[in-house]
């Protein structure tokens, strides 16, 4: 007896809605790394901020570095979103 195997073929409209669910999962996906980069960055930002205003002797050192790593966290998980403001305020406490 010999066993003969069919291809099922997908109908059109399951490949759409697969292609749907698929593009909105994504997307999903992208508003939650972002808004949990944001929790990061934003914390991070305030305190760079805060201690910029500063004169460099009243600066807290160990705050500015937490400032810094918390925006780096936000920035690797919000998919590199604040790269610019990170970098330029990294340089700018530098000097």
């Amino acid at each position: 007896m010999q066993i003969i195997e069919t291809q099922k073929t997908e109908s059109p409209m399951s490949l759409i809605k697969y292609g749907f669910f698929t593009s909105l999962g994504s997307w999903l996906s992208l508003m939650i790394f972002t808004c949990i980069g944001l929790l990061f960055f934003i914390p991070g930002l305030i305190i760079v901020m805060k201690q910029n205003k500063k004169t460099k002797e009243e600066r807290k050192q160990g705050l500015v570095v937490l400032g810094f790593v918390l925006m780096g966290i936000g920035m690797i998980v919000g998919l590199g979103m604040g790269l610019f403001l990170f970098s330029s305020l990294l340089v700018e406490s530098m000097e």
